[in-house]
């Protein structure tokens, strides 16, 4: 389901599960963005995965959105 600008979501979830979802949505931000630098210098961080995409380009884009 897409979200068109201007409409809210209210969910009722538990504390531990919000922090959880937190935490996880700034991983895939690290991973995204360790992809870019991959994607353009060829060189990864230890231990973080590279995600898949055409080029740094379009991984700086993912970890935007």
């Amino acid at each position: 389901m897409a979200i068109q600008g201007g409409q809210a979501v209210s969910l009722n979830l538990p504390r531990n599960f919000v922090g959880q979802l937190l935490d996880d949505l700034d991983w895939l931000i690290e991973e995204w963005d360790n992809t870019a630098d991959y994607m353009e210098h060829g060189v990864s961080r230890d231990g973080m995965m590279i995600r898949e995409c055409n080029d740094a380009r379009e991984a700086q884009k993912m970890r935007d959105s």
